[in-house]
């Protein structure tokens, strides 16, 4: 079970710790997204001012709100999901001497960035089936040393 919490871990924290990259870099476009939003809702309420009449919201208008959640919720979880992935890599290291505090510290790996958004959970799955496995891997029994 150990060797598959190293190998689990491993792998998991290396896709946390790339997707966590790729969204970091989304998140540096958050700005303009934000505008871009911003944007369209004065041109409705322009639109809605100019014909007298209220406009209602659509389709159009609820994906961008919905989109914009999602990106938003990406942003807040990279650079948690960053720092958690090389966290999360060296502690798999650790998973033959100390598996039950390597597996401790995947399991938060994967928690922490899931408080933020909730979506990381689909990309941390490999690294929470490595953390169980690190927990519920028995120590290696020590040699008795009777010595003769």
């Amino acid at each position: 079970m150990r060797i598959a919490g190293l190998v689990l871990g491993l792998l998991g924290s290396l896709i946390l710790l790339g997707i966590g990259a790729l969204w970091t870099e989304e998140a540096d476009h958050i700005k303009d997204v934000e505008e871009m939003a911003l944007t369209y809702q004065k041109m409705v309420q322009d639109a809605s001012s100019a014909s007298g009449q209220k406009v209602e919201e659509t389709s159009t208008h609820k994906d961008l709100m919905r989109t914009l959640a999602v990106v938003r919720g990406k942003a807040k979880a990279s650079y948690p999901m960053f720092g958690c992935g090389v966290g999360a890599f060296i502690a798999s290291f650790f998973v033959f001497k100390l598996p039950r505090a390597s597996g401790a510290i995947m399991g938060v790996a994967v928690l922490v960035p899931a408080f933020l958004y909730a979506g990381s959970l689909l990309v941390s799955f490999p690294l929470a089936l490595g953390a169980l496995f690190s927990v519920l891997s028995k120590p290696k029994p020590r040699p008795s040393g009777t010595g003769a």
